[in-house]
């Protein structure tokens, strides 16, 4: 669906079984993707259509799930709006990779897992905070981000997910326990 007026298109990304579904539109003109809707983002229609043009991505506070690769390559988005309060609990695999102008993320507190190489080769500098009710992150999660130089975690994720294996390409990087 395209307005021709605003420069908006969209459609669904979420399953067919899954009602109400999650959903996408994307300003041509500003070059904001947005998410809404509600539960998990299955599938990534913008990905061949406006790869090269996403600036900035804003994902809905009722969206449970990014897919796998959802917004993998997009080399030009340098913002992505995530509110604290956001039901997001799952980061798929790739969700984030390539994306060399993120600078920085925060994460929503309802966040569980984040998957395999999910902010791999990201421009995130400094410290990276993961909220308390993460159970679960890949160990390559964060493979090529030379600019992270803390990630800080709760106690409990060890059990489940030892930081020592994560590959941090900055040897000066530190894993934090609060």
């Amino acid at each position: 669906n395209r307005c021709i007026l605003c420069g908006t298109i969209g459609g669904f990304c979420g399953t067919i079984e899954q009602r109400p579904y999650a959903q996408w539109s994307f300003d041509e003109l500003n070059g904001v993707l947005r998410i809404s809707g509600e539960g998990e983002v299955a599938t990534h229609p913008w990905l061949d259509l406006y790869k090269d043009q996403i600036l900035r991505a804003e994902i809905g506070d009722s969206i449970t799930s990014l897919c796998e690769n959802a917004l993998k390559g997009c080399t030009k988005l340098s913002t992505v709006v995530i509110n604290e309060t956001a039901a997001l609990a799952d980061i798929g695999a790739g969700a984030f990779s390539g994306c060399a102008n993120i600078t920085s993320i925060s994460l929503p507190r309802e966040l569980r897992t984040i998957g395999s190489k999910a902010f791999e080769n990201t421009g995130l500098i400094g410290m990276i905070t993961l909220p308390i009710r993460v159970t679960g992150v890949a160990d390559d999660a964060f493979d090529g981000c030379a600019g992270i130089t803390a990630i800080a975690v709760h106690n409990s994720l060890a059990v489940t997910s030892n930081p020592s294996h994560w590959s941090l390409p900055n040897p000066e990087a530190a894993i934090l326990a609060y």
